[in-house]
């Protein structure tokens, strides 16, 4: 192995310690190239406390129409 990659190594290592170390959860976030996810994990990066994404948005505007198209009264009546 490279003096150049072990350093690398070295540094990555270091700052994974570093985030273990940290009382606070993390936000990771993810962007596709038509959507975004995100998760909070605790701060032991063990447990995903609370995930969202914009398809879950989608999904939920688009069951609230179907609910409210059903729902709501006509006009006609």
């Amino acid at each position: 192995m490279s003096e150049k990659n072990i350093s690398r190594l070295r540094r990555a290592k270091r700052t994974r310690m570093k985030i273990q170390e940290q009382e606070f959860p993390r936000l990771s976030v993810f962007r596709s190239s038509k959507h975004f996810y995100a998760q909070l994990f605790d701060s032991l990066g063990t447990k995903v406390i609370a995930s969202a994404s914009t398809i879950e948005k989608e999904d939920k505007a688009k069951n609230n129409n179907i609910c409210l198209l059903y729902t709501s009264p006509s006009p006609r009546d």
